[in-house]
């Protein structure tokens, strides 16, 4: 019988393994204070694999300073990057996974709204993955 995860988790190892270093990232940036410049430079740090390589510096920073900005955005994203980790309220996990994965994600807690969100990413080689722009 396949588990939730092993259903709708990446078959790529290298996916996963980004996966899972943007979750411990994000995780040590929620450890630090609010506002610090030790939970900035961990959100800097994450942007720096997260964010697709042709996104502009200008534009990299802003992602940082929203991020660092907005708690509420901040954690949100914190929960869906754990959902694709962790294959948890996954419903669908779409493309080759070899260079582009899309994960269906299924609200966490029941809500009015249904709102179920897609996650993308992408790979030039497979190996190396970031957030789809």
């Amino acid at each position: 019988l396949l588990t939730c995860m092993e259903k709708n988790s990446t078959s790529n190892p290298h996916l996963q393994k980004a996966l899972d270093a943007w979750v411990e990232q994000l995780n040590k940036a929620i450890a630090c204070a609010l506002g610090s410049e030790e939970r900035l430079n961990e959100i800097k740090s994450f942007c720096a694999s997260f964010v697709p390589l042709d996104v502009s510096e200008d534009d990299r920073a802003y992602y940082v300073e929203t991020l660092a900005g907005d708690d509420e955005h901040f954690r949100s994203l914190q929960r869906e990057l754990t959902q694709c980790a962790r294959g948890f309220k996954v419903e669908s996990l779409e493309e080759d996974q070899k260079t582009r994965a899309v994960f269906t994600l299924l609200p966490i807690q029941k809500v009015e709204v249904d709102a179920v969100r897609e996650v993308a990413f992408i790979s030039a080689d497979g190996q190396l993955w970031t957030a789809e722009g």
